[in-house]
C-alpha cells in the first residue's frame, strides 16, 4: 500500500462520455521522492482524499489491502464462478453473459428474501 500527500489545487474538472470525471491538479514544486511516489502509482486505481488547508484528514486505510496481489471479494467470486462455468460447461452463450445472468439471479434471490 502506498500512501503519500502533497499540496495541490484542483485546476480543472471535466465529465467524460462514460460519466466518469477527469480531474486535473496543479501541485507546488515536488521533491524527487514525491515525483517518484506519483510515478509509481500512475495508471493505478486508488482512493483520493482532498482537504482544504484547515482540515486534516485521517484516511480510512484499514479496508485497503496491504498486498496489491490480493483479490477483492468480488474478484474472488468472479474467479470461482469462472472455474465453475469452465468445468461444468453450463452455458454456450459465453462467460460474460452467463456471469451477468447469475449475478441477476443472486441479486433477485436476496430481494425475494425480503418479501
Amino acid at each position: 500500500m502506498k500512501k503519500f500527500e502533497s499540496i495541490a489545487i484542483i485546476s480543472a474538472m471535466k465529465m467524460l462520455a462514460d460519466g466518469s470525471w477527469k480531474l486535473s491538479f496543479d501541485c507546488n514544486e515536488l521533491t524527487a521522492d514525491q515525483l517518484k511516489d506519483f510515478g509509481d502509482v500512475k495508471n493505478i486505481a486508488g482512493k483520493l482524499y482532498f482537504a482544504t488547508p484547515d482540515v486534516r484528514i485521517e484516511p480510512d486505510v484499514k479496508d485497503v489491502p496491504t498486498d496489491t496481489n490480493e483479490k477483492s471479494p468480488s474478484e474472488r467470486l468472479r474467479s470461482r464462478m469462472f472455474v465453475y462455468y469452465r468445468e461444468r460447461n453450463v452455458d454456450t452463450s459465453g462467460f460474460r453473459e452467463w456471469y451477468s445472468k447469475q449475478l441477476d439471479k443472486i441479486g433477485q434471490n436476496y430481494l425475494d428474501k425480503l418479501n
